[in-house]
């Protein structure tokens, strides 16, 4: 299982990012580039069907005293709104749209499942605890990580089986910033989720974070699309951090709402209209049985951090973390 976290952490001093602001500018943008999750044989994970279905379970979100943070309507709305941003990518605004994949989100109010590989592709709020204990006891699940979207995958060809989106309702606080009223000191749901929905259909971070996996490995640096090494997290250029795929946000943070130019090349060449296999499950279903190589694999390279994503095949997120601001 792959899982991916975005992560928070200390900004640097004002005058280096000054200068590194500086630098981003005289920096040529790049060619669009994505970065997709692989298996140890380099083949990119993908789902074969043309819907992936996504069961949101909004009263995860109700802490001990029986509080929420978000209405069960203003949680699916987020919901929703983020699975859109993928299965409405356009090149431009004059480009009809150019992938087939839609993810359709639909709300269940019975208790949240576990993660797992059972077929559901859930959506849920962890508000008591933010951990998934390791074997020594230590928690996997790094405090500063939004959230954590686990994918489950066939090692052999790449195929996704499963995906769960864990939200850290734990330790931060989460609402819709269109909100009348709504703090900007807590974390856009909308924001996130798009970022996580990313890691649900086969994309990694675009930059890296150096990091050592479960058995105390470095994970390798993954390269883009264009066999590019992604860039450190710290010091990517302003492009790639305007990314929606980018390994961390700032509570107040819109940004990751809508696609870039990286995100929507992403999508659109790993599910492009041509190739529809026009299947469309209401629920994920098991495929046929083909021995061990449904089993998942080992962890994956990528950890975002920013929005706090995680993966079974590997484990990404994103993390909520100080960064340099971009201009407007």
């Amino acid at each position: 299982m792959r899982r991916t976290a975005l992560r928070r952490g200390a900004g640097p001093p004002a005058a280096v990012a000054l200068a590194a602001l500086a630098l981003a500018f005289a920096t040529p943008r790049r060619a669009a580039a994505y970065v997709r999750y692989k298996t140890a044989t380099n083949v990119g994970f993908f789902w074969p069907q043309s819907c992936v279905p996504v069961s949101a379970f909004p009263l995860s979100l109700t802490d001990a005293n029986g509080n929420m943070q978000m209405t069960p309507d203003q949680v699916m709305h987020a919901a929703t709104a983020a699975a859109s941003a993928w299965s409405s990518a356009q090149m431009s605004a004059t480009d009809p749209v150019c992938t087939f994949l839609k993810i359709n989100v639909t709300e269940d109010d019975g208790a949240a499942p576990k993660v797992a590989l059972d077929y559901t592709n859930a959506l849920v709020f962890d508000t008591l605890v933010w951990c998934n204990p390791k074997k020594d006891g230590s928690c996997m699940y790094p405090a500063e990580a939004l959230a954590i979207t686990s994918v489950f995958v066939n090692k052999a060809h790449g195929q996704i089986l499963d995906g769960d989106i864990e939200v850290n309702a734990k330790i931060f606080n989460w609402t819709d910033l269109d909100l009348p009223g709504a703090s900007h000191q807590d974390q856009d749901l909308q924001n996130a989720l798009t970022h996580e929905m990313g890691h649900l259909i086969g994309l990694d971070h675009t930059c890296f974070v150096p990091q050592l996996d479960e058995n105390g490995n470095p994970l390798p640096r993954p390269s883009d699309n264009l066999g590019n090494p992604v860039p450190d997290c710290d010091s990517a250029p302003l492009a790639v951090q305007q990314t929606t795929m980018f390994a961390s946000a700032n509570s107040g943070d819109t940004s990751k709402r809508t696609l870039a130019p990286d995100d929507i090349l992403g999508v659109c060449e790993i599910y492009p209209v041509a190739s529809d296999p026009m299947i469309c499950p209401v629920k994920d279903v098991p495929p046929p049985k083909q021995g061990c190589a449904l089993a998942p694999g080992p962890a994956g390279s990528g950890r975002d951090l920013a929005l706090a994503a995680a993966g079974i095949v590997g484990a990404l997120g994103l993390s909520a973390r100080r960064r340099r601001r971009s201009p407007s």
